[in-house]
């Protein structure tokens, strides 16, 4: 009998420990075979600069504690990241950890293979730029290598950054893996930690109701369930494009039977992930009493255009122009969606902070601010500046200008010239601003919207580089049928770097270079070239495109030789006609055309100072120009000469399809005068070669008088010389 009850001890026991093995086996994690605790190894990108001499971040195993420079690993887009296996094994799963401090996504390919030579795709993502956490399934596959081949990216620099990438095999399982658990887990902890920066604590409160969420959570969009929150205030809750809205009424102007928030006075709440937790807000202010917002505030804890940290925007609407504040979509502002329909014209600011944890307070970011101003009234934005920097730190400044007010094709924005300044120089306390956020928290200081333009013409930059749109086509390549609204952003010159982006482009763009600042962002006008200059800049640059093929037909090189501040040399080469380049030196005089000053005159850089003279220079310039090319034309059919380079005859009879937007051009007297320009200097090169070649000593001279004249700034005196009588300069 004992033995028998012994043998049945034994029996329960042996399978109580093989059901406790099966469950601890059950319950042990996934093996991550990417991982450099299991043996694998990486080639391709290399650590950030915060975390060199460590693993390789991709495969350390660390999902929480990364940033803007550490935690991650990168490489160019032409380099692969490929991670061998300790050994071969089957996996149905692969997560990837992208950074996503800030504004960047990304595209790529994940493919294995057992022996590194046969590839297998198994993820692509290129048709939908990612960043953050993201989990790739597939059927189960042999592997010992693992490849990202990374395709795009919105980063100028055409890098990818990567956190970590994880391989599993996780069969039936519809949980994330193991690097997403502990992500995501990490974002929870930090909502939890961040969401009193939204300061609707009443609202949160309200939305864990599980009654009311389970509402929301099968509620069909817009159909509001009305509440009134623990601090008084009342509330519309809804859903909308998959997100959970909560429309707070701050002014007390809401009823039960209201379908919707008045835009007034009201704060949205939402919940994107519909999954209880707020992380956004859209705060609209009326602070003037007239019924209508005016300022705008939005304030995310994540998932922004700015990246997956909390960031702020604040938008003050000072004018009753055309439009008002910003558009969003889906409830937050990306730029090619939304920027078309947003208030940049007119007076008004807007201002961007982002969290700094360890000091626990919001400071300027990037724009901080950027200014619009309408400088005569009508609604529109005639200067734009936009500072850039960190905290009371400014690094640059962009201002521009709409030299002549002029707009085509109804556009908003038509900036002609724009100067861009960089240093380092710190905010002076009595041109400083702040902003009250809604939880009662000053922001950080940033300059004023009053004192934006003064100060940064009075500040001591270390170098400053003019760029004036010399065919006003101020385009994005995106967005081709919009002049800019952010003022004219230049590329690359000699050592100044570009700053902000895209580019305007250097062909058909002057570009004159300030590098040591002393001319402090003063103008002046060349009646040489009919042209207004940088004050104090050594070099300029005009590179010509006038059939926009891409390829530069003609160059100007403007030089300052003997240092005063002024331009005194030119020199233009013929790249189309392949013609050795001449120079010009002189005339030193510079005074606006109403003057006759014998001294040189500097202009303060402002919309006011330039449009009291540049629009009717320009027009006056145009008529010149255009009894110059009759007088040329003549000339040439006196000389039974047809002239072979017409750069006119393209901006005149070119169509849609040689350049799509000739047609704003030819509304453009800017555009008219620059094309009239270069018509002048390839008729005066074809005329001369052609009356070199010949006999005629007297049509060259005419000839060389007429165009010394031209150089000069003499355009009626030019077209007189080359009329029958010979006139000298």
């Amino acid at each position: 009998m004992c033995s028998l009850l012994s043998k049945l001890l034994c029996a329960v026991l042996l399978v109580i420990v093989l059901m406790t093995s099966a469950t601890l086996g059950a319950c042990q994690p996934p093996e991550n075979y990417a991982a450099a605790a299991n043996g694998a190894t990486i080639t391709g990108p290399q650590n950030a600069s915060g975390s060199h001499g460590r693993p390789n971040c991709v495969i350390d195993g660390e999902v929480v504690d990364y940033g803007s420079h550490h935690g991650y690993a990168w490489a160019g887009l032409d380099v692969p990241t490929i991670i061998t296996l300790a050994r071969p094994a089957v996996i149905d799963t692969v997560e990837v950890i992208l950074l996503d401090t800030s504004l960047r996504t990304f595209c790529y390919i994940v493919s294995v293979s057992a022996d590194g030579e046969q590839w297998q795709q198994v993820a692509d993502t290129s048709d939908k730029p990612v960043s953050g956490w993201r989990m790739h399934r597939f059927a189960p596959a042999e592997a010992r290598y693992l490849r990202l081949d990374f395709t795009a990216t919105s980063l100028s620099s055409a890098s990818y950054h990567l956190v970590e990438v994880g391989a599993f095999h996780l069969g039936d399982s519809r949980r994330a893996g193991l690097l997403g658990q502990a992500w995501q887990h990490a974002h929870v902890q930090r909502h939890i930690a961040e969401a009193p920066l939204l300061a609707v604590a009443p609202a949160q409160a309200a939305l864990r109701d599980p009654g009311l969420f389970g509402q929301l959570k099968s509620a069909p969009d817009n159909q509001p369930i009305h509440r009134d929150l623990s601090d008084g205030t009342q509330a519309l809750f809804y859903r909308d494009k998959g997100a959970i809205i909560v429309a707070i009424d701050d002014d007390g102007n809401m009823s039960a039977d209201d379908k919707g928030p008045d835009g007034v006075n009201d704060c949205l709440a939402v919940d994107m992930n519909a999954d209880g937790r707020l992380d956004r807000t859209i705060d609209y202010s009326d602070t003037t009493g007239d019924g209508i917002a005016d300022t705008m505030v939005q304030t995310y804890l994540y998932g922004s255009t700015w990246g997956n940290r909390p960031f702020m925007v604040a938008i003050r609407d000072l004018d009753t122009g055309p439009l008002s504040l910003w558009y969003l979509h889906n409830y937050g502002y990306w730029q090619r969606e939304c920027q078309w329909q947003c208030d940049f014209a007119g007076d008004g600011y807007f201002v961007m902070f982002r969290r700094d944890s360890a000091q626990k307070r919001w400071i300027g970011q990037w724009e901080n601010p950027f200014c619009f101003y309408d400088c005569d009234g009508d609604g529109l934005a005639e200067e734009t500046v936009r500072i850039s920097g960190n905290d009371t730190t400014i690094l640059s400044a962009r201002f521009s200008i709409n030299a002549d007010n002029d707009t085509t094709e109804d556009q908003l924005y038509d900036y002609d010239v724009g100067i861009t300044c960089l240093g380092n120089v710190q905010l002076q306390q009595d041109v400083a601003d702040t902003f009250t956020t809604r939880s009662g928290e000053e922001t950080g200081q940033f300059l004023s919207w009053d004192n934006t333009r003064q100060a940064v013409r009075e500040m001591d930059w270390s170098r400053a580089l003019l760029i004036w749109d010399e065919n006003d086509h101020n385009v994005a390549p995106r967005t081709p049928r919009h002049e800019r609204w952010e003022g004219i952003i230049n590329a690359r010159y000699y050592r100044f770097p570009q700053e902000g982006g895209p580019h305007c482009g250097r062909l058909n763009k002057r570009y004159e270079l300030d590098a040591d600042f002393s001319g402090r962002m003063r103008l002046y006008y060349w009646p040489a070239d009919g042209r207004v200059h940088l004050y104090g800049a050594e070099v300029g640059t005009l590179e010509v495109d006038f059939d926009y093929n891409g390829r530069t037909d003609m160059i100007i090189q403007y030089s300052d030789t003997d240092g005063d501040g002024f331009f005194d040399r030119r020199e233009i080469e013929h790249r189309a006609l392949r013609l050795a380049a001449r120079n010009i030196v002189g005339p030193r005089i510079y005074c606006p055309p109403a003057s006759d000053s014998p001294e040189p005159i500097t202009i303060p850089y402002s919309y006011n100072e330039v449009a009291a003279f540049w629009p009717q220079a320009l027009a006056d310039r145009i008529a010149d120009s255009g009894a110059l090319l009759k007088a040329l034309s003549e000339f040439a059919d006196r000389a039974q000469m047809e002239l072979s380079a017409r750069p006119l005859d393209f901006y005149e009879n070119a169509t849609a399809e040689q350049f799509a937007y000739i047609e704003r051009l030819r509304s453009s007297n800017e555009a008219r005068r620059y094309y009239q320009d270069i018509a002048i200097e390839f008729a005066f090169v074809e005329l001369i070669a052609h009356a070199e070649k010949g006999t005629d000593d007297e049509m060259a001279t005419r000839l060389e008088t007429a165009r010394r004249l031209y150089d000069r700034g003499h355009l009626q005196r030019a077209v007189k010389a080359l009329a029958t009588t010979t006139t000298t300069p």
